[in-house]
């Protein structure tokens, strides 16, 4: 799965983001630069089966997709 960061803008002016394909202490780097972006702080947080994966596990487990390109 590639990297994705699900974000969702509520009606009340509040966000919630949600990281996908990212495993162990990645993911909160991104919720940094998204407290950076908004100028806004995390108010409750919670960790996905994902965070409980190291990156190291996770790259052997990931495969890619090498096509031919058409010229």
């Amino acid at each position: 799965m590639a990297k994705q960061l699900r974000i969702q803008l509520r009606k009340n002016g509040s966000v919630e983001a949600e990281t996908l394909g990212m495993h162990g202490q990645e993911c909160l780097d991104y919720i940094d630069i998204l407290e950076e972006l908004l100028e806004a702080d995390v108010v409750t947080s919670s960790y996905t089966e994902d965070y409980q994966r190291s990156a190291t596990s996770a790259t052997a487990a990931d495969t890619i997709d090498v096509g031919t390109a058409d010229s």
